[in-house]
């Protein structure tokens, strides 16, 4: 994003259900740092209820306690 200080990278978390295709935007941030992506893992859950499965790609973002929190 172009800002008064220049280019700034923004990381923007969503999650898209295949099925209906409706999408939730889970938040947007500067430093998707584990605390971050923990937090944006338990308020997914209720968006999550009933699906099967979630694919995501193997960046260390998704932490540890990320996919745990989901599982």
């Amino acid at each position: 994003m172009w800002t008064q200080r220049g280019l700034v990278t923004y990381y923007v978390l969503f999650f898209i259900d295949l099925k209906s295709r409706r999408v939730w935007f889970a938040d947007v941030t500067r430093n998707p740092d584990e605390a971050f992506m923990s937090d944006v893992a338990e308020r997914a859950l209720s968006f999550l209820r009933g699906k099967r499965f979630v694919s995501c790609d193997r960046d260390t973002k998704y932490s540890l306690r990320f996919r745990i929190i989901l599982e």
